[in-house]
């Protein structure tokens, strides 16, 4: 855990490389410390086709951080912040971006290890 979730303007690929988004969400969680580096999952889901209701933006960036349910409050938005704040270090012009901290119920998540 965690499983960070870029969902983002296919358009947006032409001002940075996406690439650099996965490996600045991938150390945003590494130095929250409330993960091991090997339990870290990135991935990133372009769209096509998106209607963006805040029009002075020609981009949107959303990342769904999942976590296993046990996180405190505090924990929880550390680690939105630290995701946020890193991503808006990149200086990513007329971009919408958000964050979020979703959690998985342990009781109903299934994995192999």
């Amino acid at each position: 855990m965690p499983h960070c979730i870029i969902e983002y303007s296919e358009s947006l690929s032409e001002s940075v490389k996406i690439e650099s988004l996965i490996n600045t969400v991938f150390d945003a969680a590494l130095s929250s410390e409330l993960f091991q580096k090997p339990a870290i999952k990135v991935r990133a889901i372009p769209y096509s086709f998106y209607l963006n209701g805040a029009s002075q933006f020609d981009h949107f960036l959303h990342v769904n951080v999942k976590i296993l349910s046990g996180r405190t409050a505090e924990q929880k938005l550390s680690l939105s912040t630290m995701v946020f704040n890193a991503l808006e270090a990149l200086n990513i012009g007329n971009t919408s971006i958000t964050v979020e901290i979703s959690e998985l119920d342990k009781d109903s998540y299934s994995r192999n290890i």
